[in-house]
């Protein structure tokens, strides 16, 4: 398949690159991993295969080679050889084919996947750019490797954007002021236009802490939600970096940081506060919807 235009952010995605952070490399990945894996299962593929992780306005595709692709996450208006197509159902593509995009109805990243994977190029076991690097670019061209047919299977509903968000309290948590303690909680907050891959920026109410006092940097990761000096929240995200200065207030659940990350510039939402057991728990669920879905979407057709 050919980028006849690359759109902007286009990066190729995958589980990212854990077990370097010692070293100050970050893990990245997709923002969305819930809908990268559900796209996986959906083509019958490897949990670990990547997808293109696409922004709007978003790419132009050419493909060079038979193959059958599916769409996922935010819906951008696709069109394949100018016919509509649908977010979340298996498509085939031959020599020839086009596909464009050509309105953001909602969401802030949609994903393409194709059956079998892309050939693109691999660091540190992952194809994932990795923010500091700038390592490896989108190329003009990428090869499908793998089987092109697929066996026929059910459309899948995108997924949905939350209103709130489950953290679970640690770190620096119990240095706020009570009034601040209680906004954590129970205000509304709203994605900032700076926010980025790196970190989403929220704007509401000011938080305070007790005292103020210079913080040695400590380990962060992707969930940790800090306390900047202006008294706003930042959340870091799949390019987070490794270790940070500011007062930690908790992390976001990892099953939430999907549904976060499908949240844009002016998008409102509010913390849930849970324990660390209902954070554990809310992730061996969502690993159990996906062996059941690919049980639901390919052992019944295996015959």
């Amino acid at each position: 398949m050919r980028f006849l235009k690359k759109g902007i952010l286009t990066t190729f995605q995958d589980g990212g690159r854990p077990g370097h952070a010692a070293l100050g490399v970050n893990r990245s990945g997709a923002m969305d991993h819930f809908s990268r894996r559900v796209l996986n299962i959906l083509l019958d593929n490897p949990d670990d295969h990547p997808a293109l992780e696409m922004h709007f306005p978003a790419p132009e595709i050419g493909f060079e080679e038979e193959c059958c692709f599916a769409l996922y996450g935010a819906d951008f208006g696709p069109l394949l050889n100018s016919r509509p197509i649908l977010n979340g159902k298996v498509y085939e593509a031959k020599p020839g084919y086009i596909l464009k995009f050509t309105r953001k109805y909602n969401g802030q990243r949609c994903y393409l996947g194709v059956r079998g994977q892309f050939a693109a190029e691999r660091w540190l076991n992952s194809c994932s750019p990795d923010p500091a690097m700038k390592y490896p670019e989108l190329p003009e061209e990428v090869k499908v490797t793998g089987p092109p047919s697929l066996r026929p299977s059910r459309g899948l509903i995108p997924p949905r954007t939350p209103q709130k968000i489950r953290f679970v309290p640690e770190f620096e948590a119990d240095t706020l002021d009570t009034e601040s303690e209680k906004m954590l909680r129970t205000q509304s907050f709203t994605v900032s236009p700076e926010s980025n891959r790196m970190g989403y920026r929220l704007r509401g109410v000011p938080l305070k802490r007790l005292t103020v006092s210079e913080m040695v940097s400590s380990a962060v990761c992707s969930g940790t939600i800090q306390l900047l000096p202006n008294g706003q929240l930042i959340i870091l995200m799949a390019d987070a970096q490794t270790t940070g200065g500011y007062p930690r207030l908790g992390y976001v659940c990892a099953a939430d940081l999907c549904g976060l990350s499908r949240l844009g510039p002016g998008d409102a939402f509010s913390f849930q506060a849970v324990t660390e057991c209902d954070a554990v728990q809310a992730l061996l669920r969502q690993e159990e919807y996906f062996k059941t879905l690919r049980k639901l979407l390919w052992t019944s057709t295996a015959t």
